[in-house]
């Protein structure tokens, strides 16, 4: 057997295998997930859409004039020693930017902190919070105004409500376009996570117009 066929058929055990892995996946949780999901869309008046590819599941909705996107897929971490089959978590959006920083908050309890850090921009700091500093390692271009954000009230509360193991709040400039990011990866997700996730969105971009950082919608 040559070289490139070795290649080939490794490639398509893998595939084979990665299929399995979310077809076993898609077959635990596909009924529940697509229940909460659409149970979700009905409470906040949002659009439902699915793909059967990755399980992946999204409600887009419009909040005072804003688009703000929720969505959830299986995706894999492999080739190697073993191949896992994971759950990843989405709630974004975008707004108009006046005076914009950078700030991404980690988890400490984070698998991927270190890494995660090192890929963003700023200096670290603490917001002052005893809850969140413990929560949330963070980094940003503007430190004072981050902290200010990230203790405002309501933010702060679904903050550490929010909060798990692989739980990251991110806002950052994405291809032109100023984005606030929450994710998650594997949390179990109910309907009331998801309006949580939803309301972290919304209160982002209102401290963000409140403070003059974003365009009023």
């Amino acid at each position: 057997m040559t070289s490139g066929m070795i290649i080939v058929v490794g490639l398509l055990a893998f595939a084979l295998v990665a299929g399995l892995l979310l077809a076993s996946n898609s077959s635990q949780r596909a009924t529940s997930s697509g229940e909460t999901w659409q149970a979700f869309a009905k409470a906040s008046g949002g659009t439902y859409s699915q793909n059967p590819l990755g399980r992946a599941r999204k409600v887009t909705f419009t909040d005072g004039g804003r688009t703000i996107s929720l969505e959830g897929w299986s995706t894999l971490d492999g080739p190697g020693d073993s191949i896992l089959s994971y759950t990843k978590f989405l709630a974004q959006g975008s707004f108009q930017p006046l005076a914009p920083f950078q700030l991404h908050a980690d988890s400490r309890k984070s698998s991927q902190l270190s890494l995660s850090l090192t890929q963003r921009g700023g200096d670290a700091f603490q917001t002052g919070d005893p809850g969140l500093d413990a929560a949330y390692a963070a980094r940003s271009t503007d430190p004072s105004r981050a902290a200010a954000l990230m203790r405002s009230p309501r933010v702060r509360e679904l903050l550490l409500r929010l909060s798990g193991n692989e739980a990251y709040l991110d806002l950052a400039s994405d291809g032109g376009s100023w984005l606030v990011r929450f994710g998650d990866e594997d949390a179990p997700l109910s309907v009331a996570r998801l309006q949580d996730a939803r309301q972290l969105i919304v209160a982002v971009l209102d401290d963000l117009a409140a403070s003059g950082a974003a365009r009023k919608p």
